[in-house]
């Protein structure tokens, strides 16, 4: 007669779950494409279609003079910046804790002439795709964001976050902006 202690098929049972639980985590994809040697795991194409903001129609101000599209470091700071102390102040808030981030968003703006240009500073989260392209429109009194990013893979590992810094010509800038 065959006996199992119960432990053992507690061990058993707990070791089939975990693994169930980290082949679904897992799926049956190429997940990034890539091998951790860098070769693309297969020829599958990614997927092609972009996910865009809509624009309503408002043309896009400004010129980007900083963008990054990586692992979260900060979301939801957004300022309007008239000089290059509020920039470095922008940039702290960005991306704190990390130096080089923050002088590559300082230096981003070290070229905007204050006396025409201000600077709008925006972080984002993009959920799970980089960003590809990001656009400032303005709507009324409204700053708004347009992002674009291709189609998130079916399988989010981690999230990513849009840190953007545009140049934009006072006049187009409302006197009293409200970030939309």
């Amino acid at each position: 007669m065959l006996t199992v202690s119960p432990r053992k098929v507690f061990t058993a049972a707990l070791m089939a779950a975990s693994l169930t639980a980290f082949a679904a985590g897992c799926g049956t994809g190429a997940g990034n494409g890539v091998h951790p040697g860098g070769e693309p795991a297969d020829s599958t194409p990614p997927p092609t279609r972009v996910e865009s903001s809509p624009s309503d129609g408002k043309p896009p101000v400004g010129r980007i003079v900083y963008f990054s599209s990586a692992a979260p470091r900060s979301t939801g700071v957004k300022a309007v910046l008239h000089d290059q102390a509020e920039l470095g102040r922008f940039a702290e808030r960005a991306a704190p804790g990390d130096a080089r981030a923050a002088t590559e968003i300082a230096a981003g703006g070290k070229g905007a002439d204050f006396s025409r240009d201000l600077l709008v500073g925006w972080t984002a989260t993009t959920g799970c795709s980089a960003a590809t392209a990001a656009n400032l429109v303005v709507s009324g009194e409204r700053l708004l964001l347009r992002v674009s990013r291709p189609v998130p893979p079916s399988e989010c590992l981690r999230p990513f976050a849009l840190t953007v810094v545009f140049e934009v010509p006072k006049e187009r800038l409302p006197a009293r902006p409200v970030f939309g």
